[in-house]
């Protein structure tokens, strides 16, 4: 019993060693796999406060550090940022991290678009190939990019903010930026021209490509409605500072308007949020102009119920008619900290939704209908979405470390979540949504780790399928011997046998029963020095898979030929006496052959020698022909007795020869130390406690490994009877 468990805790520790923590610092807030050692995602601390009411659906997230971020820092590699889908257990489903090279990407979610379901994001700049300014990229549920379009350069560069896929008009709306000279003097400052970050945003065709409609912001609203103050920025040292604006460098120019959210209406109208402008305007679709502003500097709106609002981000329409809409956002009331000395509006963010009334004759009003409080009654100072779902529920993204919260469409709380570590990773907006289903491409991913211990062997299955969202249940075969089952868990769900195989692979099948797609056959990979000892008593050393998987692979577990016993002998044939042959097996000797009506007496048989136990074959007996007796067999060239060696004693057997025969059986061999008491005495206790230390050691290693990796432990390690 403690040798199974024992290796249990070896294997894990093994795994440990092998695909621990990649030599991250502070790496257990990351999800790690062995079938799939290039992927690492963050992990979620969820708290249900009600799981019942909470809806049903995956999380789309994008998780980033920060624009222009090293590659190579290996606190960031393997890949942990870019497109990844959560369970509603905070489960990874699918990592796009690798296959777009980390790369920074923002407002990943489902849509229909050219009659199949995709799922649609930013891609931003990357440093190759330069001329790489970002895209929008829609991707099919093979995970495969079937449609994408590029940001001219010249003009503005793809920015994080929008992504807002039209559907009704099959046009996307994003979110432009580029760098303009002003006048410094005309802004209060001292220098002559200063550099300032114009805003706009755009409509592309998704059919043609074509820009539809641009707009920027510097042709239509004043510099004086911003309230960023122009004299700050952010220093060298990321430090709020006076600088001048007279240096084009990143983190120098003046961000007066902000736009980070647009949104159409059914007429053809542009709801945009201005950040900086505490500000959300409607632009007209025709010709720009600005048909109406809620909040900021010149609200056409009387706000009432305590309704004010700052820094605000993700306005979307809820509904739209002549005299009335009601719109949704998320009031963040703070700014960064380190770029605008505004105090905050509120005391905590929140998500809102508001109605518009515009009667005829009467002055516009602007009123609350809900509020949804951050459940931490934190400021979320930058970023954020607030998204309605089907069942009445609200996702709230307060951005920092992945915070997010579900509530009821009265403002219960039902669940929160956040990063693990809330230091490595953020993101900007969180979806959900139950519209999405993955068939990718790619087999599933399969890594088999054995070994041996005594005439113990075990060996742990690891298998993922990045995407695929089907699957419920692993089946697991080596060749085609079935090894048994296990139901999916995560991401990655964890097989352990003490079949002893050369080779496994794994199927998938649905919740029905349906096949769904299988693995490749992989050799199991053994840690150096460990390997297991046969059963089959015929092997003196370890199986080894062969070193090169190009030859030909054994035959499976049912393939091996079972052990040899040798034969019973004859009792009623009376044998001569011969002696033992030498230890190099000799031919066969065929007896002579008489004519069947001949008598048998002048034959003569060669002596035929008893085969050493090593001898391939078994040596049968002469037999004689049918009316001959064997009484008068006479036996010519006898062979000299070999005098046969003495017994080997138990502690003369080395540790490479496991095996001796006794009573013509094979049995294992038993290596007896001394049986003297006192010195067993000297040597048991501190070896007693040898071992008690070092499996206490293992198990609180393991307990911990498979806490922190697993979070499922009484799920793995099981050995399944059959």
């Amino acid at each position: 019993m403690w040798v199974s468990q024992l290796a249990v805790l070896l294997q894990s520790l093994w795994i440990y060693t092998a695909y621990g923590n990649g030599g991250l610092d502070g790496a257990d807030d990351l999800y790690k796999f062995v079938s799939r050692p290039d992927l690492m995602s963050p992990k979620f601390n969820i708290t249900y406060h009600n799981r019942e009411q909470v809806a049903p659906g995956y999380l789309f997230v994008t998780p980033f550090k920060f624009i222009g971020h090293g590659l190579d820092d290996v606190k960031w590699v393997p890949c942990q940022m870019g497109p990844m889908i959560y369970d509603n257990d905070g489960e990874l489903v699918w990592s796009g991290a690798c296959q777009f090279n980390q790369r920074i990407m923002y407002d990943l979610f489902p849509i229909e678009f050219g009659g199949q379901t995709v799922l649609k994001a930013i891609a931003m700049r990357s440093e190759f190939p330069v001329s790489d300014c970002g895209a929008g990229v829609f991707i099919n549920q093979n995970y495969e990019v079937v449609h994408s379009f590029l940001i001219d350069k010249e003009n503005s560069h793809v920015n994080i903010h929008e992504f807002n896929y039209i559907s009704r008009r099959n046009t996307t709306l994003v979110t432009t930026r580029r760098p303009r000279q002003w006048s410094g003097h005309a802004l209060g400052l001292m220098e002559d021209l200063v550099w300032i970050e114009s805003n706009g945003f755009r409509a592309y065709d998704m059919t043609t490509g074509n820009i539809t409609f641009q707009w920027h912001a510097e042709y239509h609203v004043s510099l004086e409605e911003s309230k960023l103050a122009p004299a700050y920025s952010i220093g060298p040292n990321f430090v709020k500072e006076r600088v001048p604006f007279t240096n084009f460098t990143h983190g120098y120019l003046w961000d007066p308007w902000h736009i980070n959210s647009v949104d159409e209406n059914s007429d053809g109208n542009y709801l945009v949020s201005f950040r900086h402008l505490d500000t959300i305007m409607l632009i007209a679709g025709d010709d720009g102009r600005v048909l109406w502003r809620l909040g900021g500097k010149h609200s056409d709106y009387i706000l009432e119920d305590g309704l004010k609002f700052s820094r605000q981000h993700n306005a979307r329409y809820v509904s739209h008619s002549r005299e009335r809409d009601v719109i949704s956002f998320l009031d963040n009331a703070s700014g960064e900290q380190l770029l605008d000395f505004q105090p905050p509006t509120n005391n905590y963010s929140r998500g809102l939704i508001v109605e518009l009334l515009r009667p005829k004759g009467e002055p516009q009003r602007a009123r609350i209908l809900q509020e949804y409080k951050r459940p931490d009654r934190g400021l979320a100072d930058r970023r954020g979405a607030l998204q309605r779902l089907p069942n009445g529920n609200v996702l709230m993204s307060w951005t920092d470390a992945g915070y997010l919260s579900e509530h009821t469409k009265d403002d219960q709380v039902l669940m929160e979540a956040r990063f693990l570590n809330e230091t490595r990773l953020g993101t900007y907006r969180v979806y959900k949504s139950t519209n999405w289903v993955g068939w990718p491409k790619q087999p599933p991913d399969i890594k088999a780790l054995g070994y041996g211990l005594g005439t113990n062997t075990m060996t742990g299955i690891y298998v993922s399928w990045n995407g695929a969202t089907e699957h419920r249940i692993w089946k697991f075969f080596s060749g085609d011997k079935f090894l048994g089952q296990a139901n999916r868990t995560g991401f990655e769900t964890v097989f352990v046998t003490d079949i002893y195989m050369y080779t496994v692979r794994a199927e998938a099948f649905d919740a029905n029963g349906k096949f769904l797609g299988k693995s490749k056959d992989v050799l199991i990979e053994y840690p150096n020095g460990w390997a297991p000892i046969p059963i089959d008593p015929l092997h003196t050393e370890p199986l080894q898979p062969p070193i090169n998987p190009a030859q030909a692979i054994p035959p499976p577990v049912d393939k091996i030929p079972p052990p040899v016993d040798l034969p019973v002998p004859i009792e009623d044939v009376k044998k001569p006496d011969t002696p033992k042959a030498p230890a190099d097996p000799i031919e066969h000797i065929e007896p002579v052959k008489t004519d069947a009506l001949s008598g048998i007496d002048d034959v003569k048989i060669p002596d035929t020698p008893k085969p050493s136990v090593d001898s391939a074959e078994f040596l049968e007996p002469p037999t004689s022909g049918a009316k001959g007796s064997i009484d008068n067999v006479e036996i010519t060239n006898p062979i000299e007795p070999v005098k046969p060696k003495e017994p080997m004693k138990p502690t003369e057997v080395g540790a490479d020869s496991p095996i001796k025969m006794e009573n013509d059986k094979f049995s294992a061999v038993t290596v007896t130390p001394d049986t003297n008491p006192l010195y067993l005495a000297l040597l048991g206790v501190p070896v007693a406690i040898g071992y008690y230390v070092i499996l206490r050691i293992l198990y609180r290693q393991f307990r911990s490994l498979v806490a922190s990796h697993w979070g499922h432990p009484k799920e793995y390690f099981q050995i399944p009877s059959w």
